[in-house]
């Protein structure tokens, strides 16, 4: 595969995530996130291998990464506001 002109052989979902990859579904209401759930949850869903301890998601961790995620992706909402309250 390549990816930003440069070949890459990406063995697990992990590493195609730290490569940059992602899924975003044609109907991403329906399932790209759970509506009913709190935006943090929603980041941490597919990024769980980033924020455990052991067999623990620590919420220190959780917070601080929805936190850095919202500025970065320009969200518009607090991480423990729940989806469904978001326009758009």
């Amino acid at each position: 595969m390549q990816l930003d002109g440069e070949t890459v052989h990406l063995r697990s979902p992990s590493q195609a995530i730290q490569a940059g990859v992602v899924l975003v579904p044609e109907d991403r209401k329906q399932q790209g996130v759970v509506v009913e759930h709190r935006i943090e949850d929603n980041l941490v869903y597919g990024n769980t291998d980033l924020l455990h301890s052991g067999n623990w998601v620590l919420p220190k961790g959780l917070h601080e990464f929805a936190r850095n995620a919202i500025s970065r992706l320009g969200v518009k909402g607090a991480p423990e506001q729940r989806i469904d309250s978001l326009s758009g």
